[in-house]
């Protein structure tokens, strides 16, 4: 968008009111630079500028684009980011009577409209025609717009939503006031213009035009035009602020009432119109790829950003303020909020101050009128004739001065010096335009003395944010405090004494300041904030700080506890409350307590731990002291004192914490659970990550001893139960505990069993100590599991023999377990029937034929794996045998059934022999039916074609096919070379030879000759033994392959090859 400055002056060959001239003043080079005390700079961007197109008429910059009107009526494109060589340039017209009248260009720097003076000489009062072009970005060409034909534009206010390759809409000011809005049809040929507005009752031109985005569907619309700024709103589209074609009816019927219905306005403190509009944009600069034709159709939308000051430059000065962009506003004058003037005559009063030289030159400096005016975030620039003025908005004072003769030099051709000056509202930059060079202002460095600007105006607040040193924070620190104490505040004054950190003043001499006062809480105050302010170096100091302030938050503390709670009198109080301090349960002794406890918990860093401690004891304030070893994370110490005092469930939430370390559950577990050991088990069974059992078992060792407490022994079981079901623990040692508790009651012995026949690893080794468990079992009376135990350490006899203390069919379930060992088994057999032989003769024995009976069915238990035979010697020898008839012809007819299946089996054994060899003799001449022309599996030739050179030997006695049962078939030396890929070393040797020595005779020979290797043999005896070689079995479907598959790609000794 062109510089509102281009709007209204018009650069051309003897324009007397236009530019103020410098060339009889020698100029400076164009690098001098400013001295390093100034707040603003002068960089110089480019240099000629007009290409030797004539001088600069008109110029603005764009999104880091500049362009330049010449007055030959070019117009010149530089590119201030890229190489200062590529210049694009188009010649606008070639007529030497037509002039550049106007220049308008977008933020983006896409799109251009350039309005042509034809006739008139090209002065703005005098007659001629105007013509209006659109230009795109790229300067290809310059269309016409038809519709704009004699239309003056003095200003352009382009969409608040841009866009690089599609042109949207602008809303065009004219020199009589009207408000157009121009577009073009979606086809892009053809332009549309509409008359909005018209502002009547206005002397002048609408000299300035701004859009501004309130919102998705509402906009706001600024226009400078005479002595009032018209603010208009509404939406989403421009005829829709404006109101459409009811207002334009009314403006027909002459109805100005109407008119202004929809605007409002604010009257500016001139008698003569504004000559410019500035609005401030934040810096805002799109990304290339959102405007790329890769975007979409029209190429991608940029929302400008949202300005935050205007400004309008008049003869009577800066008027300026504040924009309030809130949609919900009603009035739209009420957009523009905090506005006044900066007249001119101060400016003019400060320029005759800072002008040095006779007082000729001062008259002259003050006389001289802004050309242009732009705005930075603090400062105004303003361009003279001869200097640049920058104007500091806060303090309306001049901050500093630039002559121009510095930086610009005369132009040949023009009569005056071109002068211009613009913000790239995109790129938030100011450039000058100075002869035939652009300057950029360095405005990096303004806000360097806004601190002091502010703090002269009394707003600390705002002087602190633009501080940059610690100096200067002291003395804005200092001032406010001064300020502070003079009226009372003392505990404000304090907390701004305290974040000054200069030597002036003491430490010392604000701490004696303060006591004076008589407030403790203005000393806290300071000794607070000094604690806050001082860095890791001041440790000694933070700590002195830190000890001061910990004995006053106790005396506080005391005063709180000492001072009687507000109450109807002491009557109230109950016999419970004698012990009770008089203020322990009031708001005051609360908010003590708790300021005095977040102060520890905030500086335990700093708090030297012994001076904390003794304080905190001298005061009695055990709680305090808790909370401070708390704090400092020393949980060892907190919980042996918890401990100490028998409070294990405090303890215990203590551990519950996740900053305190695991470590200490084992090293407190033995007292923890000595205290509280329901409690302490399902502390143990909460805590996540899981413990580490092993390391918890000393503190339950002594609970699976005889005469521990149940409730402990419940408990310890309880978490070894937890530690095998939920943990998948296999600690012998968890295991051997839980054997332990479980043997403790015999009467509930067959948990016990259970355990252990549970307690298994995957491969069926017991988790626990058999031994161990062993002694347990016998020492407590656990028969059964003892049995059990005895079976699992492979004393089966020791079982057997327990068993048959108590019962005796236990103790033949014992005799069946080993059945893979049939001498142990027929051994424990034999002492089972020796017991029952035995026990006859003990007193109150079962008689002998029970007994007999007995034995007889203990021999049908034992499955054969004792025999009568076995039994009777145990027998004395008066027995009668016939008590034994049906066991021995028993045994009998079981011997007669083996001999008559081992009959059945040699009988099976010879059939299967016999029917082996006849299928050898079936295979030896069994032959299969095939195609000549099927491929050969590995080369894929016909098998009546010869087979390719590269398989080895053919041809000669060499066979010609073979065919295996899978269905492959091979040519012969084919199969050779591949059965040889797969053989061993040897094999492949082997193959060799024979496959060369088969082939190196004619076939139908019958003799093979002898070689140096080899003795003469038989073609068919090479044959067989070359079948030998390759043909037991298919190469691709036999164990060969099977057998390959582990071998690697790559050989052992050809790894070093493959390194990359």
């Amino acid at each position: 968008m062109l510089d509102e400055w281009n709007s209204q002056l018009t650069l051309t060959d003897g324009a007397d009111a236009a530019l103020a001239g410098l060339g009889d003043v020698p100029g400076g080079p164009p690098s001098a630079l400013l001295p390093p005390s100034d707040l603003f700079g002068l960089d110089h961007r480019a240099e000629y500028l007009a290409r030797g197109r004539g001088h600069a008429v008109a110029f603005t910059v764009c999104n880091d684009v500049l362009f330049v009107a010449t007055s030959r009526n070019f117009l010149l494109r530089h590119d201030l980011t890229g190489d200062a060589s590529t210049v694009a340039e188009l010649e606008a017209s070639r007529n030497a009577d037509t002039r550049v009248r106007r220049l308008f260009v977008d933020p983006l720097g896409r799109h251009a409209l350039l309005t042509l003076q034809t006739g008139g000489h090209g002065i703005i009062g005098g007659s001629g025609t105007l013509e209006t072009y659109y230009v795109d970005g790229s300067l290809k060409r310059a269309r016409p717009l038809h519709k704009l034909k004699g239309l003056t534009l003095t200003s352009v206010a382009w969409s608040p939503v841009l866009r690089a390759q599609g042109f949207t809409e602008a809303l065009l000011g004219t020199e009589g006031g009207g408000l157009y809005e121009l577009s073009f049809e979606p086809e892009g040929k053809k332009e549309r213009l509409r008359q909005l507005h018209e502002l009547r009752g206005e002397t002048g031109p609408i000299a300035g035009l701004a859009q501004v985005a309130l919102s998705a569907e509402k906009r706001l619309v600024l226009a400078l035009c005479g002595t009032r700024l018209y603010a208009f709103s509404g939406g989403p589209t421009l005829e829709a602020v404006f109101g459409g074609e009811n207002l334009l009816a009314a403006a027909a019927g002459g109805s100005t009432a109407a008119l202004e219905s929809r605007a409002g306005y604010i009257d500016l403190p001139t008698q003569t119109g504004g000559a410019q509009l500035q609005l401030l944009y934040p810096a805002k600069q799109p990304d290339p790829a959102t405007l790329s034709d890769a975007a979409g159709p029209g190429g991608g939308a940029f929302d400008m950003p949202r300005p935050e000051v205007f400004a309008v430059l008049s003869p009577s000065g800066i008027y300026y303020g504040k924009l309030d962009l809130d949609p919900s506003v009603l009035d739209p004058s009420d957009h523009l909020v905090k506005h006044q003037l900066l007249p001119a005559a101060v400016l003019q009063l400060q320029q005759q101050g800072q002008q040095q030289g006779p007082p000729s030159a001062a008259a002259a400096a003050s006389s001289e009128r802004p050309l242009s005016l732009a705005m930075t975030q603090h400062h105004f620039v303003l361009l003279f004739p001869s200097k640049l003025q920058y104007v500091n908005r806060t303090s309306k004072g001049v901050v500093q001065e630039v002559p121009l003769q510095r930086f610009a030099s005369p132009v040949r051709g023009a009569a005056t010096m071109p002068l211009g000056l613009c913000r790239d509202q995109l790129a938030g930059r100011i450039y000058v335009l100075a002869g035939d060079d652009a300057l950029e202002v360095d405005a990096s460095d303004e806000d360097r003395d806004m601190w002091r600007v502010y703090l002269d105006k009394g707003e600390f607040r705002a002087a602190l944010v633009h501080c940059r040193s610690a100096a200067q924070r002291n003395s804005v620190y200092l001032a406010q405090a001064a300020s502070l104490f003079e009226e009372g505040d003392y505990v404000a004054a304090a907390a701004l004494y305290g974040k000054v950190t200069s030597s002036s003043p003491s430490f010392e001499e604000v701490a004696l300041r303060l006591m004076e006062t008589g407030e403790p809480e203005a000393v806290a105050a300071f000794l607070q904030t000094r604690l806050e302010t001082l860095g890791k170096d001041d440790k000694a100091q933070a700590t002195m700080v830190a000890t001061w302030l910990t004995e006053l938050l106790l005396d506080t503390l005391n005063r709180a506890l000492l001072q009687p709670e507000p109450g109807p009198g002491p009557s109230s109080s109950s016999a419970g409350d004698a012990e009770r301090a008089p203020g322990e349960g009031s708001a005051a002794y609360s908010q003590a307590v708790a300021q005095l406890r977040s102060f520890l918990q905030k500086y335990v860093e700093v708090l030297d731990p012994g001076t904390t401690i003794g304080l905190l004891a001298g005061y009695g304030r055990l709680d305090e002291l808790m909370h401070y070893a708390r704090c400092r994370g020393d949980w060892e110490s907190l919980l042996e004192y918890l401990l100490q005092r028998q409070e294990a469930e405090r303890a215990l939430e203590v551990l519950r914490r996740p900053s305190v370390s695991q470590e200490l559950y084992y090293k407190f577990a033995p007292a923890l659970v000595a205290q509280a050991p329901a409690l302490t088990v399902q502390a143990w069974i909460d805590v996540q990550p899981p413990l580490e059992p092993h390391r918890l078992l000393p503190a339950l060792l002594h609970f699976g001893e005889p005469g521990s407490s149940a409730a402990g022994q419940r408990e310890a079981l309880k978490y070894v139960r937890f530690c095998i079901s939920r943990l998948g623990s296999e600690d012998p040692a968890v295991h051997n505990l839980a054997v332990a508790l479980l043997s403790l009651d015999a009467s509930q012995e067959q948990q016990l069993l259970d355990y252990l026949s549970t307690a298994r690893s995957l491969t069926g080794r017991p988790l626990y100590d058999p031994v161990h468990a062993l002694r347990l079992a016998r020492d407590r009376s656990c028969l059964r599991a003892s049995v059990a135990l005895f079976c699992e350490v492979g004393m089966y006899e020791d079982a057997v023999a327990l068993a048959l203390t108590f019962d005796g069919e236990l103790a033949a379930s014992i005799a069946r377990q080993p059945s893979d060992d049939e001498a142990l088994s027929r051994k424990l057999w034999l002492a089972i029937a020796r017991h029952l032989i035995e026990e006859g003769g003990a007193e109150g024995a079962p008689p002998e034929p029970e007994r007999i009976r007995a034995v007889t069915a203990l021999l049908e238990s034992a499955q054969g794996a004792v025999r009568i035979e076995d039994i009777l010697p145990l027998f004395p020898d008066f027995v009668e045998i016939d008590a034994f008839k049906d066991a021995i012809c028993s045994s009998l007819e079981a011997y007669n059934q083996e001999i008559e299946e081992l009959k059945q089996e040699m009988q099976q054994a010879t059939h299967t022999v016999q029917a082996i060899r006849d299928d050898l003799t079936r295979l030896e001449h069994r032959s299969a039916a095939m195609d000549s022309s099927e491929p050969c599996a590995r080369c894929g030739r016909p098998l009546h074609a010869p087979p390719p050179s590269s398989a080895g030997p053919a041809g000669g006695a060499m066979p010609k096919l073979f065919l295996f049962p899978t269905g492959n078939a091979f040519h012969g030396s084919c199969l050779c070379a591949e059965v040889a890929e797969l053989a061993p070393a040897a094999q492949r040797r082997r193959i060799q030879q024979l496959a060369e020595r088969l082939a190196g005779v004619p076939e139908g020979a019958a003799q093979v000759p002898a070689t140096a290797d080899a003795p003469v043999a038989s073609v068919e005896q090479l044959r067989q033994q070359l079948e030998e070689e390759i043909a037991v079995e298919d190469p691709y479907e036999g164990e060969g392959v099977a057998r390959h598959i582990g071998l690697p790609f790559v050989a052992p000794a050809e790894e070093d090859s493959w390194q990359v």
